[in-house]
């Protein structure tokens, strides 16, 4: 085994930048950052309502998916951080990353490949 093999064991590639990674994380760091300023903000905007008691708490409802008791709000769609659903737990990590953590990576892995054909291109030029 070489010392990158071990490095990387149990690593995957980023979804956008194919940037070997620890499996245990979704994207690299460099492409959480703008997603986790998204997801921050989302939380933030609940949190102070809920605080100010304007939003009810997540566990006065029952989950909208399987009818327990609710525990979280979950946020299909960052940008949009009032549009939330009370679920419960297990229904809430069922569901998985939000709409804009899988958009992302798509749009974000089409600008890496654009961009590197670009640099390609302008290497063979010169």
């Amino acid at each position: 085994m070489t010392p990158e093999t071990i490095l990387f064991c149990g690593a995957r590639d980023c979804l956008s930048c194919g940037t070997r990674f620890p499996e245990q994380w979704r994207c690299c760091p460099k492409c959480a950052v703008p997603i986790a300023r998204l997801q921050s903000h989302a939380m933030y905007a609940v949190r102070s309502r809920v605080s100010d008691g304007r939003l009810p708490r997540a566990s006065t409802f029952m989950c909208t998916d399987c009818g327990a008791q609710a525990r979280d709000y979950d946020h299909r769609d960052y940008a949009r951080p009032l549009d939330i659903e009370p679920v419960c737990r297990r229904c809430n990590q069922k569901r998985g990353p939000a709409k804009q953590y899988q958009a992302f990576h798509a749009d974000y892995a089409e600008y890496v490949r654009a961009k590197t054909a670009r640099r390609k291109s302008a290497q063979a030029v010169a």
